[in-house]
């Protein structure tokens, strides 16, 4: 059985994405740190040079070239093992760890500025408008991780300022308080802070109670609808028309001519 070697263990467990266009210097981070785990990162910063093939005077190989040589293969593995297919194609000419680590870098730190660039202008402009509080929020902890897995740390005072920044002018009050504190609160402390601002603001907001909406909509409907008080009004006037004196309607009706009870007491009286 083949014995695993466990410098292959190591760069396993301790690179976990494969560089492709978009992340290069995610990938160089980890790859940075496990190598220089391993005592690596020397042979790929320029800092370790190669040593003479053979010993002065001598026609015998000198033994600290083939360490080193062995510990550059190793690093060049590493790089190699940790690229997408369409990255490899790009360095799989160089023999020395060196040379493929300064082509990779030449080749796409300049990409990577963009992407920060852009990143940073995306968390300057992050609204809120009509998202959710907690979409809000997730959206501005992207842009800011995506920062971080690129170098660029964002400090937790810029986060909270790029968070106040973007909410709605219904958070006025709540943006005045904050500032005005002494004591700024912490990413997740606003965190909790918002979702029961948020909370508070709905249960605020002014509301037509369900019964309240279902008992006008019904007495609308027995009007004969919106329009019910207009076909009200029609059926008092029909009615002076079919005999009726308009104004009859409500009281007793007596046919016209006929006398009134209280009219007939006067006479007989």
């Amino acid at each position: 059985m083949a014995i695993v070697n466990p410098q292959w263990n190591a760069i396993a467990s301790l690179v976990s994405v494969q560089l492709d266009e978009n992340n290069y210097l995610l990938w160089k981070s980890q790859l940075c740190s496990a190598m220089y785990s391993q005592d690596l990162l020397r042979y790929v910063d320029g800092s370790s040079t190669l040593p003479e093939k053979l010993n002065a005077n001598s026609i015998e190989i000198n033994l600290e070239y083939i360490k080193w040589k062995r510990s550059d293969q190793l690093a060049l593995s590493w790089i190699l093992s940790t690229v997408s297919e369409s990255i490899l194609t790009q360095i799989i000419s160089y023999d020395i760890a060196c040379e493929a680590w300064v082509a990779l870098a030449n080749a796409h730190a300049s990409h990577s500025n963009i992407c920060i660039l852009q990143l940073k202008r995306d968390l300057q402009n992050a609204k809120k408008n009509d998202k959710s509080m907690l979409e809000y929020l997730n959206h501005v902890r992207f842009l800011v991780d995506s920062l971080q897995a690129m170098n660029e740390i964002v400090s937790d005072l810029d986060l909270v300022l790029h968070t106040l920044n973007g909410l709605s002018s219904e958070y006025e009050s709540f943006i005045t308080t904050i500032t005005m504190s002494k004591i700024l609160p912490t990413p997740s402390e606003l965190h909790d802070l918002l979702l029961n601002q948020e909370r508070q603001l709905q249960l605020l907001a002014p509301k037509i109670p369900a019964q309240v909406e279902s008992s006008a909509t019904a007495f609308f409907t027995q009007l004969g609808g919106y329009g019910g008080r207009e076909n009200y009004g029609s059926r008092v006037a029909n009615s002076g028309r079919n005999g009726h004196g308009g104004r009859s309607c409500g009281r007793n009706s007596y046919p016209t001519g006929q006398s009134t009870p209280g009219q007939k007491n006067s006479e007989n009286q």
